[in-house]
């Protein structure tokens, strides 16, 4: 399992069921961590992939209603499901996509991302819209946490307050502190 520093990574996964299930894994600065495509997934396989990544608390998907299998696996792991509006169109994940390949390119120094399928690419885009909803969000919490020296916090603190476990930031950390104690 991924730590970032004493805890464990908070993780955003985008999930594309079907015959061929793609996954795609970021973490809450929007890096991506794992990417992939297989046929005939087992949901606990899958499960356990995702585990060995850190600890999902959002579970995305491009479409609207949410596949029941997808909202089971979020059940599964005590994460919260960000589903779209509206289905998202092909045009849609294709401009998400673009535009994280050219950010990834940068910080890679050049490495092209590549990538297999459409369940993959559906998973990506999924994963990439949680990441940009909540993206602002992200910042104002590790923004606090700087400035109280508590950045290490991050992959816990945002999970608690986005799952309405604490009522903000100081609470949390506080929280925190008495488990670690």
């Amino acid at each position: 399992m991924q730590r970032s520093g004493d805890s464990i990574k908070a993780l955003i996964v985008g999930i594309d069921p079907g015959i061929g299930t793609g996954i795609a894994i970021l973490d809450l600065n929007g890096n991506l961590l794992h990417l992939s495509s297989r046929r005939d997934e087992h949901k606990s396989k899958l499960i356990r992939d995702i585990i060995d990544h850190g600890s999902a608390f959002i579970i995305a998907v491009d479409v609207f209603p949410a596949p029941k299998t997808v909202e089971k696996i979020a059940s599964s792991l005590g994460a919260l499901m960000w589903v779209p509006r509206r289905s998202m169109t092909n045009a849609e994940k294709s401009k998400t996509i673009k535009a994280f390949k050219k950010e990834y390119r940068k910080a890679t120094g050049g490495r092209e991302l590549k990538l297999g399928d459409k369940h993959e690419k559906d998973a990506l885009a999924a994963a990439l819209r949680a990441f940009k909803t909540n993206r602002t969000f992200f910042i104002k919490v590790r923004d606090a946490l700087r400035k109280d020296r508590a950045e290490g916090l991050l992959d816990e603190i945002v999970p608690m307050l986005m799952k309405d476990e604490s009522e903000n930031i100081a609470n949390a950390v506080r929280a925190i502190s008495k488990r670690n104690k």
